[in-house]
């Protein structure tokens, strides 16, 4: 497991802080995590629409064989595998085009948005939005899931169009390096997730904010804690992400 590195060596180090008091695992989520001797049931795929994620990201090269290769339904081990699939071919775009497929769903918008970070506007992939994709997984590999929405969240490593929601998407696909319920995996925080700890867990967190991350790994960490073991943080996300 990467460890956060240790909050004096960072510039965001006075924001964060230690929960004062966390609560109890929801009983729905204590319920589906188990008792920690084996992982919970996977979550399930997701149906997509290949048709307008080709018609909108035709500057991406190769764009159609790409999709083609992916299941009609998309879970997150199959995503986990065409990102690394992708990354040791050098095609960060893709990889994300994968994250963001899975990110979206079936959602009518979601080729859209996704074309726009890739290319601002224009008829390319910009190669600096690739390269500060390359930099915030880097980083959030080698030194914790905090310091890598922290990269990504504010300059020079924020991408326009891109925010925590879809970004911590990315993080997660590349950093669950031994699978979904990956140690090292930097946990996805978007609207739906904060939106159910809000409401079960009378917890409110801020989308934008490193502090709010911080806090939301403590949770994490804290409800990952079975009776018979110890889940990851990445396995206690995807159960919230399943009973929102």
């Amino acid at each position: 497991m990467v460890i956060d590195k240790p909050a004096e060596t960072t510039p965001y180090a006075s924001l964060l802080r230690p929960l004062d008091d966390v609560p109890t695992a929801p009983e729905r989520l204590a319920q589906a995590l188990g008792d920690g001797s084996s992982p919970p049931p996977p979550q399930e795929g997701m149906s997509w629409k290949r048709e307008p994620w080709a018609r909108r990201l035709s500057a991406v090269p190769g764009i159609e064989d790409f999709l083609a290769s992916l299941p009609d339904t998309v879970d997150r081990v199959a995503v986990l595998a065409s990102v690394r699939d992708s990354e040791a071919l050098g095609r960060t775009d893709l990889a994300f085009v994968a994250a963001m497929i899975w990110g979206y769903g079936s959602s009518g918008y979601g080729p859209y948005r996704t074309a726009r970070v890739l290319t601002g506007g224009s008829d390319e992939v910009d190669q600096s939005v690739l390269e500060r994709f390359r930099s915030g997984a880097r980083t959030a590999r080698e030194q914790g899931a905090v310091a890598g929405f922290y990269a990504m969240n504010n300059p020079p490593g924020r991408v326009a169009y891109l925010g925590p929601a879809f970004f911590t998407k990315w993080l997660y696909f590349t950093t669950a390096t031994t699978g979904p319920d990956s140690a090292d995996a930097a946990p996805v925080l978007d609207k739906r997730v904060r939106d159910w700890i809000a409401t079960n867990a009378e917890v409110h967190l801020r989308l934008d904010k490193t502090w709010a991350y911080h806090r939301y790994l403590q949770l994490l960490d804290a409800w990952a804690v079975r009776p018979a073991g110890t889940l990851s943080r990445a396995t206690v996300e995807r159960v919230i992400f399943s009973l929102s």
